[in-house]
C-alpha cells in the first residue's frame, strides 16, 4: 500500500443486495454519505452555497435489482492509505451492501458514468414453465427487427425501440445458475446498453417474452465501459 501525495480518489467495486436493493438511487448516495461520516474518513465536497458530497456512481442501479458490480468513485479531502480506508469502510457496512474491492485513481481520471456502455445481468425466473418454452419466446423475441415501445420521463412519453437496447439475451445451462435458497427454474444472461444513450430494462424485456412467471430475480453482473485509451474493459 501507498500514500498519496494529494487528496485520494477511491475506487469501490461493491454489490447489492436485500434490503438495500430496494433504495433509490438518491437514498443509496445518503447510505454512502453517511457510511463514510461513520467510518470517519474526510469525505469531499463541491463549492458553492449548496456543497454536495463527492460522490459518483458509475450507473444508476434501478430499484429492486441486486448487484456484484456496482463502482463508486469517493473523493477525499485528505490522503488517506488504502488499508486504512478499507479498515474504516467494512465495519460500516450494512446488511445489503459490501465492498468488494478498493482501489485509488487518479484525481483527475473521467468518471466512470460518462465511459459505460454496456451492462450484464442474470435473471432468474420461477414459473410453470419449461426449458424450451422459455427458449423459444427468446429466440421469437430477438427475430423482431424491433420493439417499439414508450417510457415516461419527466411528464412526457418517450418513444424508443427495446431491440436496440439489448445485444445478447441467452438461456444459461442449470449448472450456470447461482445457487442459493431458492433456486430459480431458470435464468438468463442479457447484455444490454446502459449509459447516457439509452438503457435496456430486463424487466421490459420479460414483459415482451410474456412468459407465464410467477416471480423473477435480476442481478446485474458486469458493467462494461470504454477507457480513454480505447480499449474496452469487462
Amino acid at each position: 500500500m501507498t500514500i498519496a501525495a494529494e487528496p485520494t480518489r477511491l475506487r469501490i467495486i461493491y454489490g447489492v443486495d436485500s434490503p438495500l436493493c430496494y433504495t433509490s438511487v438518491l437514498d443509496m448516495t445518503r447510505h454512502w454519505e453517511r457510511l463514510v461520516r461513520r467510518a470517519g474518513l474526510p469525505l469531499a465536497y463541491t463549492q458553492g452555497f449548496h456543497p454536495q458530497p463527492r460522490l459518483l456512481f458509475a450507473a444508476p442501479l434501478p430499484v429492486g435489482y441486486r448487484s456484484i458490480c456496482e463502482r463508486l468513485d469517493l473523493f477525499l479531502a485528505q490522503p488517506c492509505e488504502l488499508q486504512t480506508a478499507a479498515d474504516r469502510l467494512t465495519p460500516q457496512m450494512p446488511q445489503g451492501l459490501a465492498m468488494l474491492d478498493l482501489s485509488a485513481v487518479p484525481w483527475n481520471s473521467p468518471p466512470l458514468q460518462s465511459l459505460v456502455q454496456e451492462a450484464t445481468y442474470r435473471v432468474d425466473l420461477w414459473g410453470s414453465l419449461m426449458a424450451d418454452e422459455v427458449r423459444r419466446a427468446v429466440e421469437a423475441l430477438l427475430e423482431r427487427p424491433s420493439i417499439p415501445r414508450q417510457r415516461e420521463r419527466q411528464g412526457k412519453l418517450q418513444q424508443y425501440d427495446l431491440r436496440a437496447l439489448f445485444s445478447e439475451v441467452r438461456l444459461l445451462d442449470a449448472a450456470a445458475t447461482v445457487p442459493n435458497d431458492r433456486p430459480p427454474q431458470h435464468s438468463l444472461l442479457v447484455q444490454a446498453r446502459c449509459g447516457s444513450q439509452g438503457s435496456g430494462r430486463p424487466e421490459e424485456l420479460l414483459e415482451e417474452l410474456a412468459l407465464p412467471l410467477a416471480h423473477y430475480r435480476i442481478t446485474r453482473t458486469s458493467l462494461i465501459w470504454q477507457p480513454p485509451s480505447g480499449e474496452v474493459q469487462p
